[in-house]
């Protein structure tokens, strides 16, 4: 059978490693999560509109 990229990955580890899915769907929440507040809710975490657009705009397979 051959090797695919991701192969093993969906595992979640005895050692505490979150699997490959449950890191994405954690990345897509906080992004849209990240999206979502309000400009005074970012001053107080110190991230400019800018940047949270950035972030908020990448697709959860990217870190």
């Amino acid at each position: 059978m051959p090797r695919t990229l991701f192969a093993g990955s969906f595992k979640t580890g005895t050692n505490g490693h979150v699997g490959l899915i449950e890191t994405f769907v954690r990345r897509a929440v906080q992004r849209r999560q990240l999206r979502a507040l309000e400009d005074h809710e970012l001053q107080d975490i110190g991230v400019s509109r800018v940047a949270a657009h950035r972030e908020a705009g990448k697709p959860f397979w990217r870190a």
